[in-house]
């Protein structure tokens, strides 16, 4: 839906930006808490209700996300080795393997197939981002929950740290640390090799078939294991990470805002820690450094398993929404709200009790018990179609969408939803032939049914707002063009990964062929339940998100959180080049516009000449350029960077993506700052990604990339006033002493012979424009105007 909004009003430039301080500093007056991610006056005046079924099944203790199912590692007995080949490891399709590792540090373990994979050096790839996304990364600044009236908890101890930060067991992470128990043990398997000095206590089983550790050994010899499958504690120190090694020469990582807080941290390389000739750093993170410590510490507590994780998104996430009315449930609840009569409490969002309950069930969330996904998005989908006074459905336009938080395959049987029921109807991309599947489920929820809205018909119809381009022909058959009530549904999984679904590319169930013609049958614990939940986001466009970090969590739910609440998008502040209407009198009007479901956002900058009607005396406006029209290409763009004190081009050669993401903590407080992994991630490098913010579409996802599509590449101008720059401003400095005032009079005649008015506006593609305004000092229009004719800063 694209919607967009200008006010115009008629001022001196001087005045101009005077008045839009007064103005804009009361629109944006906001109390102390977590900074806005939109303009005040963006936000959706409609409340859209929103239903989160979250998770709470066994594997959320899981902390690691290896590319096998559920996560886990693959030992192969064959091989004796965790990976098919160098850096590429194995999955559970690999011959002759034992899998079932899915933890790396002591945390509660759902049963005893669940393996912690042993703390030696060889094995150190996982206890690195690169291979086991979930794990602690250096180059991330890891936050903690945030509580319902906005505060952060505090930051976990460095020294002795809770494991969960609401409960009391603790680690020394920065010691040579052993557990106590299983939940603090690790599997060691044939041809593993404990170094020597390793100390250990093997578990055994006493006449009584009790469990029980022996006591403690240490080797004097490097030990080649023979005893077969055996569970152990180990000694070990737990604030360690790895990462790739390339060179002796390789740069340590970078910490946002403590750029140096890897400088002292111990490293070594590590030779074959990701298969044969395959090396990584060990960094060893001691007392001393604090900040790196810190940082570790934090990790550990707040998002060191799959259910800390994902309470640091939704707590981090929602904690500045205000405008909606949120229902949460775990997903093993769904029995208690799968039918009209039960009812799900929605929380409104700006009431702060309210909120409070709903932190309080966050914060609450278990992680034990089954998966039954299908189940729980049923559960949803039928609370919308409550008619209570208390039901999410409040309103015959409102927006609603119900969210699936989950980590892993989908388990059990039911609900029944038949073909014809839900997508069977629906043709290319969306229908299968097959009943009862998640994304007959989702269809259900949003196809209309006798031509009214499937969840409220009692409603009025036709309400719902839809994006402008439904109204034309052949319309995207990826826009959502649903007039009646209906439910958008989310997905967002760990690290998954289908038959279909891959992670490590980028595919398009609309226009892919091999993908929206082989849409599965309902399973069980099988991959091809990730592409049915992708399925369900496809029918009903909304979106399917696969986090594999920490961090991605809370973006992807920010992610969402912005979809469904996108609203109205008003304009900026108009600036005149004089008091006076005359000959030489002109006006700029900039506004942003929202469009792609609030994905896309994007400016516009008008120039207008202004003269007054001799009869009626009234100022009359015409509008002479455009300037996002008249944007040159990426390549042809004069953009410069101010880069340690000097400045430099924008490209490749002068950017990393480090130092897009590395902005001062003191002029961006509060912000969500990018990471360069999150960057390369979306598999972007300096040149695209420089390439890109020149303007560069190549890397949009309408052209198969992974960057946000854009309607025009002048970035959204909000709260930001055009300062217009004319050939005939005179600052008086003919009153200098010397040669600065000897020579202004000449100067200004130079200028009003041979320039043209100027327009300044910043915008937030992070760069300050200098526009041609087209209008010579003696007022006469020229082909000029919008046209790019300084060259354009990003702001330091």
């Amino acid at each position: 839906m694209t919607l967009h909004k200008k006010k115009v009003i008629f001022a001196s430039a001087a005045a101009a930006v005077g008045l839009a301080c007064v103005v804009y500093a009361l629109i944006a007056a906001q109390g102390q808490g977590v900074l806005a991610q939109a303009p005040m006056n963006n936000q959706v005046q409609t409340p859209p209700a929103f239903i989160m079924a979250v998770d709470d099944s066994g594997s959320m203790t899981f902390q690691t996300q290896f590319p096998g199912q559920d996560g886990q590692g693959c030992w192969s007995t064959a091989q004796y080795t965790f990976f098919s080949s160098p850096g590429v490891l194995n999955t559970e399709d690999t011959r002759s393997v034992g899998c079932g590792y899915n933890h790396v540090l002591p945390g509660v373990r759902i049963d005893e197939n669940r393996l912690g994979v042993p703390p030696l050096d060889s094995l150190g790839f996982a206890r690195s981002a690169a291979y086991n996304p979930t794990y602690y990364d250096p180059t991330v600044k890891y936050e903690p929950w945030i509580n319902n009236d906005g505060t952060p908890f505090p930051q976990a101890d460095p020294l002795n740290t809770r494991i969960n930060p609401l409960q009391s067991a603790t680690v020394a992470l920065a010691s040579n640390y052993m557990g106590e128990d299983f939940s603090s043990s690790f599997r060691i398997q044939n041809r593993m090799v404990l170094p020597r000095g390793t100390s250990y206590r093997q578990r055994f089983r006493d006449n009584n078939n009790n469990l029980y550790f022996g006591a403690e050994t240490t080797t004097t010899t490097d030990v080649t294991w023979n005893g077969g499958s055996q569970t152990l504690l180990i000694r070990f120190w737990p604030a360690t990470f790895f990462v790739p090694y390339t060179s002796n020469n390789d740069a340590r990582p970078v910490l946002p805002g403590t750029a140096s807080a890897y400088d002292a941290v111990p490293r070594e390389r590590v030779r074959d820690v990701c298969g044969t000739g395959c090396d990584m750093w060990k960094y060893t993170i001691g007392t001393t450094n604090t900040v790196a410590l810190q940082n570790f510490a934090n990790w550990f507590s707040f998002y060191g398993n799959r259910n800390r994780a994902i309470i640091a998104g939704m707590t981090r996430s929602l904690a500045d929404v205000n405008n909606m009315r949120v229902g949460f449930f775990r997903i093993n609840q769904h029995t208690s709200y799968d039918a009209i009569t039960d009812r799900l409490p929605m929380r409104n969002m700006a009431t702060a009790s309210e909120k409070a309950a709903l932190y309080n069930s966050i914060l609450a969330l278990p992680a034990s018990g089954g998966t039954p996904n299908r189940q729980a998005v049923n559960a949803a989908g039928v609370q919308f179609q409550r008619t209570d006074s208390a039901a999410p459905v409040q309103l015959a336009c409102q927006k609603n969408a119900v969210m699936l938080f989950t980590d892993g395959y989908s388990n059990q049987d039911g609900p029944q939803v038949s073909n014809a029921q839900g997508d069977g109807g629906m043709g290319v991309p969306f229908a299968d032939g097959y009943d009862n599947t998640m994304g007959d489920i989702a269809a259900k929820y949003y196809n209309n049914v006798n031509g009214g809205s499937p969840i409220r018909p009692d409603l009025a119809s036709g309400l719902v707002p839809v994006p402008s381009s439904c109204s034309t022909a052949n319309a995207n058959v990826r826009l959502d063009c649903q007039k009646n009530l209906h439910v958008n549904f989310y997905g967002i999984t760990l690290g998954a990964r289908g038959n279909l679904f891959n992670p490590d590319v980028v595919q398009d169930a609309y226009t892919t062929p091999a993908i929206y013609q082989n849409w599965p049958p309902r399973e069980n614990d099988e991959r091809s339940t990730v592409d049915d939940i992708w399925h369900a986001a496809t029918n009903t466009r909304g979106q399917y998100i696969n986090a594999k970090t920490p961090a991605e969590i809370t973006a992807a739910m920010r992610r969402v959180l912005s979809s469904v609440t996108s609203g109205s998008s008003p304009s900026g502040t108009l600036a005149q080049s004089g008091a006076r209407i005359g000959a030489g009198s002109f006006s700029v009007v900039p506004n942003y516009e929202i469009a792609n479901e609030g994905t896309d956002w994007f400016g516009r900058l008008t120039g207008y000449t202004v003269s007054i009607n001799p009869a009626t005396r009234v100022a009359v406006t015409t509008a002479a350029w455009e300037a996002s029209s008249r944007m040159p290409s990426a390549a042809a763009r004069n953009v410069l960077v101010s880069k340690a004190g000097s400045v430099s081009a924008f490209n490749a050669t002068n950017v990393s993506l480090a130092d897009l993401c590395n902005k001062s903590t003191s002029l961006y407080p509060g912000m969500s700052l990018c990471t360069e992994s999150d960057l390369s991630a979306l598999g972007a490098t300096a040149a695209t990604a420089t390439a890109y913010l020149r303007g560069d579409a190549s890397g949009e996802v309408r052209s198969g990339g992974r960057l946000r599509d854009r309607t025009t590449v002048l970035g959204d101008i909000v709260n930001s006033t055009p300062v217009i720059s004319s050939p005939l401003d005179d600052y008086g400095y003919r009153g200098l002493a010397g040669t600065p005032g000897s020579t202004y009079g000449a100067y200004l005649d130079s200028k009003k012979a041979n320039r043209n008015y100027m327009v300044y506006v910043g915008a937030n593609d992070g760069m300050l424009h200098g526009f041609d305004g087209g209008m010579n000092a003696n007022g006469v229009m020229n082909s000029n105007g919008g046209v790019v004719t300084c060259p354009h800063r990003p702001y330091q």
